[in-house]
């Protein structure tokens, strides 16, 4: 479970948050299975600008599971979709698809350690998104994010205050 931040490849006329909620309809009907980064050539220049921009990632499940690390087959009537995953020590995830990129925060952070992250994570978006023309969607703003500080300090509010809730910090 963490923060989900995304780049969808909208065009500048449409409405981003229409387009994030269309997408997020969408994927509940697959099942994300790793595939090796040759599977999805489309998702090459987002890929190589990831890489580029944060070194910690690295390829992560390139073998044909699913989100949850197993290879059962998908349940019935779902289809499967392949991602390459990139991750590092810190939980950070960035998933690929042909028609998203998600950056994954997980909820273990608080503090400097979660601003780091997210400034990881902005940069890289920021990245992705330069490399791709793809706009970016925060769905628990259920909105467009901005990639600039702004944005990414808006972004961190909303996830100290999730992580506020989810796991209290302990009082004296």
């Amino acid at each position: 479970m963490g923060y989900e931040l995304y780049l969808i490849p909208a065009a500048p006329e449409a409405d981003i948050e229409d387009a994030g909620e269309a997408l997020l309809a969408r994927l509940p009907r697959f099942t994300e299975r790793a595939a090796e980064p040759s599977a999805l050539p489309e998702c090459a220049r987002a890929l190589e600008a990831v890489l580029r921009t944060d070194a910690a990632l690295a390829p992560r499940d390139a073998d044909g599971r699913d989100a949850d690390g197993r290879d059962d087959p998908p349940p019935q009537g779902a289809r499967v979709l392949p991602v390459v995953r990139l991750a590092d020590p810190a939980g950070l995830l960035v998933t690929l698809a042909r028609t998203f990129l998600r950056v994954t925060i997980p909820f273990d952070h608080r503090g400097e350690p979660a601003r780091g992250l997210f400034e990881r994570a902005f940069r890289v978006l920021a990245a992705a998104a330069s490399a791709t023309g793809w706009r970016a969607y925060d769905p628990q703003d259920a909105g467009p994010l901005s990639l600039g500080d702004d944005g990414r300090d808006g972004a961190l509010l909303i996830y100290l205050s999730a992580m506020d809730q989810i796991r209290p910090a302990a009082r004296p």
